[in-house]
């Protein structure tokens, strides 16, 4: 069940039906298994798959749309923390994502694991940000050309999140997130064009998350900004012209944090 959520998760399909069923199944089997220790009853990858897969697709369990507690109600969290010493890096970071769905955007605080099992998720999250790419260097460089001024850089927010760039534009404060191919569903030199453009779920996830926290955001396509080069005319210009614009559109968002 837990692998299912996450492959479909994984694969951006978000699908109600599916994961109420899974949810159900779920909620079913652990009242079944009432007598088993909570670190025996689920695996911990199987907790961390089960809380990104529904972080991810957004779905929210009956527990967080105000019924009965459910999947991610007390009992959650407390079988997270008895296999605390038993999560690895990547199920920590899982965890994480989904404390920050479950707390900020879903607006709950029961089924929380506890504060040091949160601070380790929130550690192992911000440990795992990348290097800024050469087409990165090359957005920040032409943002440079724009505002007038250094954007900064690689900026961690209270979230965890890494940004791009952040750059003041028209008095207000916007993120830019510089989106090359690692950042799309298909890597395949087989797949279509159209998959190729499709963002991966943990890029569409970061950006929904980001505009929830009430952060105005503009994502760069790397095969957009490569369109630049292939234009007529100065790719300096067009570079402006369409950071002016992308700017100019996060600008103008209505921005209500808490909201995704």
């Amino acid at each position: 069940l837990a692998n299912t959520a996450w492959a479909f998760a994984t694969a951006s399909h978000a699908v109600p039906a599916l994961f109420s069923g899974i949810e159900a199944e779920v909620v079913a089997r652990l009242r079944a298994e009432g007598g088993v220790a909570p670190e025996a009853a689920f695996k911990p990858q199987e907790l961390s798959n089960l809380a990104w897969a529904f972080a991810t697709v957004g779905e929210p369990s009956r527990s967080t749309s105000g019924g009965e507690a459910e999947l991610f109600g007390l009992e959650f969290g407390r079988r997270c923390d008895a296999a605390a010493d038993l999560f690895r890096r990547e199920e920590l970071t899982q965890l994480h994502v989904w404390c920050l769905w479950h707390s900020l955007e879903c607006g709950q605080t029961e089924g929380m694991p506890s504060e040091g099992l949160r601070r380790r998720c929130h550690a192992e999250f911000t440990a795992q940000q990348g290097r800024p790419s050469r087409l990165q260097r090359h957005v920040g460089a032409a943002l440079f050309r724009l505002v007038g001024s250094r954007p900064r850089e690689e900026v961690t927010i209270p979230e965890g999140y890494s940004l791009d760039y952040l750059v003041e534009w028209r008095g207000a404060r916007v993120a830019v997130e510089v989106d090359g191919p690692s950042h799309y569903a298909a890597a395949s030199a087989t797949a279509s064009a159209a998959q190729h453009r499709a963002p991966s779920s943990a890029t569409l996830l970061k950006r929904r998350q980001l505009r929830s926290f009430g952060w105005r955001l503009v994502s760069i396509p790397y095969f957009e900004w490569d369109q630049l080069h292939a234009a007529k005319g100065s790719t300096a210009e067009l570079q402006r012209r369409y950071l002016a614009a992308a700017l100019d559109e996060a600008v103008a968002e209505t921005v209500v944090p808490g909201v995704s």
